[in-house]
């Protein structure tokens, strides 16, 4: 350091505005840097996520081409928007904790449109995942045991997915509002420049010893050097060089009403609490519904079919018509489909027994391919570890809820070490939930 900073230190020699001047003169970008551990694996995970989503969307675009089936079309659309929670999860929570000049300068800059993207994109995946379940739900509890239903057509299918990605669009129109970054001077060249002001001040007001004076003098003077380098030109104009981007919430975020009703509330029900249940709800229908086809067919000659293929079954005039969907080929129902004279199920024949009339109806039930019982095992298993990975985003909801109730204030809440903690690993959770949801396909 040269002389005129060495004559500063002395000259404020256990003040703390050596530190402010200390931390002008040094870049930035070149003080001590600490890679955070969590940043590393959510950079990593992010990676593979990226490869292994984009991958998957190709080979499940290639085999849709040769096999409609609603099941692979979700899945599809599933790897897409997982793939949008690689790129967003790992540019927002990943890098800044790699790149002291990312977390500096890019990060402030693309943080207010990526905090909103990210959002869309995990609510996506995760209304995605609920249109699985239900699919396998309809097929399980409906189609399986030849309940008439039209919930499941090609149309409605294709509204699903849509609804899935336009409804978090719309709910998280807010969220463009709630940062907002600016590029502003290092917060210590206002501090020094209100203490060269304080200085001036209390030479023009006081009477005062000479050394004393010529003491404040240097101060002031130091100060208006370090100022000159690093702050403001010499018509005061700010030296752009020098300047910082700086992240902070927007007016928006600290109204009462906006922070309860849609921060807290409406974003904890319809991002977390409602996909949560509708998945425990569907899971558990179409586990019931196994159990219950598998004691049909213990009790009952069941038809052997892929349910795939049936869209409902109906009795008319004393005799049984399976209908098979439209987008089935001739070959495909040939092959799928197979039903043999013993297998019918004849209408209701009077009995008699025990010296009385009675009627013995028996019940039938399509029981599911192989292939179908794969389906519904890989999406059972992607609906539990989805609720594994995301019910984790509850507690910080929680601690926010209780801060507001116990404080009454909506400014920054002050997050105990244990929270920041549990916040890391629901990161890390979901960003490992959407990157190996195709590799369980694979793998069952």
């Amino acid at each position: 350091m040269d002389s005129k900073n060495l004559s500063c230190e002395q000259v404020f020699i256990g003040s703390s505005v050596n530190s402010l001047i200390a931390e002008l003169n040094v870049n930035s970008t070149a003080k001590e840097f600490v890679v955070d551990e969590t940043s590393v694996v959510m950079c990593a995970i992010g990676g593979m996520g990226v490869v292994i989503n984009t991958a998957a969307a190709i080979f499940l675009s290639h085999k849709l081409k040769n096999h409609y089936s609603p099941f692979l079309r979700l899945l599809r659309a599933l790897a897409l928007s997982d793939l949008c929670v690689m790129v967003t999860g790992t540019l927002l929570h990943g890098l800044p904790g790699i790149s002291s000049k990312y977390l500096n300068v890019i990060q402030p800059m693309i943080a207010p449109y990526l905090l909103p993207l990210a959002q869309i994109s995990i609510m996506t995946s995760v209304y995605l995942a609920v249109v699985m379940a239900f699919e396998r739900y309809i097929r399980i509890c409906f189609i399986c045991q030849l309940r008439s239903t039209r919930l499941l057509t090609e149309k409605n299918l294709r509204f699903y997915i849509w609804a899935c990605l336009l409804f978090p669009v719309l709910f998280y129109i807010p969220k463009w509002f709630e940062l907002e970054s600016k590029l502003i001077l290092k917060p210590a060249c206002q501090i020094l420049s209100n203490t060269s002001e304080g200085l001036i001040k209390m030479i023009a007001g006081e009477e005062m010893r000479l050394s004393k004076k010529q003491k404040l003098v240097d101060m002031i003077n130091c100060i208006n050097v370090t100022l000159s380098r690093n702050c403001w030109h010499s018509n005061w104009t700010p030296i752009h060089e020098k300047m910082t981007w700086k992240m902070k919430h927007a007016p928006i975020r600290y109204n009462k009403v906006y922070y309860v009703t849609y921060y807290l509330t409406l974003n904890t029900l319809f991002a977390t609490v409602l996909p949560i249940g509708a998945l425990l709800f569907f899971s558990l229908s179409t586990v019931n519904g196994l159990a219950s086809i598998r004691k049909s067919v213990r009790t009952s000659i069941p038809m052997r079919m892929s349910s795939s293929r049936i869209t409902k079954s109906s009795m008319r005039n004393r005799s049984h018509t399976v209908e098979v969907d439209p987008l089935t080929t001739p070959e495909e129902s040939r092959n799928e489909l197979t039903i043999t004279k013993s297998e019918l199920v004849l209408p209701i024949t009077p009995t008699y027994k025990r010296n009385s009339f009675v009627k013995e109806p028996k019940t039938t039930v399509a029981e599911p391919s192989a292939h179908e019982k794969r389906l519904t095992r890989i999406s059972i298993i992607l609906i539990f570890i989805y609720i594994l990975c995301h019910m984790w985003k509850i507690p910080p909801s929680i601690y926010e809820a209780w801060y507001l109730i116990y404080y009454g204030v909506t400014t920054e809440v002050p997050w105990p070490p244990w929270l920041d903690i549990l916040n890391d690993i629901s990161h890390v959770l979901i960003q490992a939930n959407s990157a190996f949801n195709f590799i369980i396909y694979l793998v069952l």
